[in-house]
Formats: structure tokens, sequence, C-alpha cells
């Protein structure tokens, strides 16, 4: 009974281990979180859905240059960082 008891709560925490993984991050996390994460990857990262909304791109237009390799990205979760090349340009 006792390892019957012990599978099922190994189990149970496993399944809620594989939940927590897989559910989908908010805005504020990517912005916090997934940003980290893309500065190991590329230089002056910034989300793509705020690069678009403050420069008034479409975003069709933005995803073609990342698949043409114009415009480095890295992808976290369902988010998409890419290069914040503005930044670069003012720096220099």
């Amino acid at each position: 009974m006792i390892k019957l008891l012990m599978i099922f709560v190994v189990m149970l925490v496993a399944w809620s281990l594989f939940r927590m993984l897989n559910r989908e991050a908010t805005i504020e996390e990517a912005r916090t979180i997934g940003l980290q994460k893309a500065s190991q990857h590329i230089h002056h990262p910034i989300l793509l859905e705020d690069y678009i909304a403050a420069k008034r791109i479409p975003k069709e237009e933005m995803v073609s240059l990342i698949e043409q390799g114009e415009i480095p990205a890295y992808s976290w979760r369902q988010y998409t960082f890419i290069e914040n090349r503005e930044l670069i340009v003012a720096k220099k």
C-alpha cells in the first residue's frame, strides 16, 4: 500500500512539473526572464512585439527579415527577440 502511495505521489509531482514547464510565458516574463536568456545569445536584444509596436513596422516584414538572416534573432518559449540595431548605431 505504501509503495502504491509513493508511486502516486511521484507521478503527481512529475505531472505538476511537466505542466509548469510547458505553460506559455506571460509578456512580463518575456520582458524579464526571456530578455536575460536572449542576451546570452544576441547583443542588445529587444522583444519583437515591442520593436514592431515602437517602429510601426508590419510583423510579417520583420519575420521575413529574420527568416532571411538579415536580423539576428533568438526564440524563447513563444516569444522572439531581435538584435536592437539602433542601440548599436547609437553607441558608435
